[in-house]
């Protein structure tokens, strides 16, 4: 698996920052949910707001993987390097029901001996990366690996020992801990942060063990409800 971070804002570990720069968390993120999902990864590294770059990056990645995931660059700004570098190339992007994680592509870049590499293009928020990978890009691994999709999204039960509130149209996915109940009860979620999902609060996602879901057409859950969970 390749995994590019796109943004000329991104700062690699180690390096200092400078204006407005930021950390680059999103290429380490993903590289260990892909060693989790016991994928090797070919290449983890960043790339520029350059279109051509972008292009060239892409494909010499794709020559050395059987995946690629991209983080960034698929939304509405100014600098949408993904969407602007790849949308020639049939490439489909979209906004879905959900939150974190909106803006989502895939397409298939044509690698060295006739190989059409699959790529899962993912928002760039550290949040909407960790929802999106356990969403969208696990099922294509586990496709590429033989074993079936469908088992990567399969739910369970669980109690919510808080209120909670939901933006009515979108499925809002949360970063829980999962606590197994005792014989005959089921188990119990706490959200890892008081704020939530935002897409932005990186430092909690060390905590999760399991994603809440929230349905599209719920705007408020009270204590003690039943919630659907996905183990992660």
């Amino acid at each position: 698996m390749g995994i590019i971070a796109t943004g000329s804002e991104l700062a690699g570990a180690g390096a200092s920052l400078e204006g407005s720069m930021i950390p680059d968390s999103n290429s380490s993120l993903a590289s260990a949910l892909a060693r989790v999902a016991q994928a090797e990864v070919s290449f983890a590294g960043l790339c520029g707001d350059d279109v051509a770059q972008f292009r060239e990056t892409l494909r010499r990645v794709a020559d050395v993987s059987d995946l690629v995931i991209t983080s960034g660059g698929v939304s509405a700004g100014a600098y949408e390097v993904v969407k602007q570098g790849v949308s020639d190339w049939g490439f489909h992007f979209a906004r879905v029901a959900l939150q974190p994680g909106k803006p989502q592509g895939y397409g298939f870049v044509q690698a060295s001996g006739g190989r059409r590499i699959p790529v899962r293009t993912l928002p760039g928020n550290p949040v909407s990366v960790f929802v999106s990978w356990h969403l969208f890009a696990l099922p294509v691994l586990a496709k590429l690996g033989g074993r079936d999709p469908q088992r990567v999204h399969e739910c369970q039960e669980a109690t919510v020992v808080e209120a909670w509130t939901s933006p009515r149209g979108k499925v809002q996915v949360v970063p829980v801990r999962l606590t197994p109940g005792q014989p005959g009860q089921t188990a119990t979620v706490q959200r890892t942060h008081p704020l939530g999902s935002k897409s932005h609060l990186v430092a909690s996602l060390h905590k999760a063990n399991a994603l809440m879901l929230i349905d599209r057409d719920v705007e408020s859950v009270a204590p003690w409800s039943i919630v659907k969970v996905l183990e992660i």
